[in-house]
């Protein structure tokens, strides 16, 4: 569970909790094409989260659902790179 404050101050369990599944679709979809270990994924989605929750900003007109979704992919694509080195 993710504990941390918005821009209001409002703790944002409700929110975690709400893109929960956004954020395991796109753990899932990496790790089937990388290899990396899920854990991995998600402990790196759920940072992603954290900052995208401080940066989404609202008047943009976006929806914070279309955010998350392009940050989580361009975080886990930079983060976690899709060609697996096995030693």
């Amino acid at each position: 569970m993710v504990r941390m404050k918005d821009a209001d101050g409002v703790i944002t369990n409700e929110l975690y909790l709400k893109y929960e599944k956004l954020l395991n679709e796109r753990c899932w979809s990496f790790f089937k094409t990388t290899g990396i270990p899920f854990e991995d994924l998600k402990s790196e989605a759920n940072l992603i989260f954290c900052n995208s929750v401080g940066k989404f900003e609202p008047y943009r007109g976006f929806k914070f659902s279309t955010f998350l979704h392009w940050t989580l992919t361009n975080g886990l694509g930079l983060r976690c790179p899709l060609v697996n080195v096995v030693c």
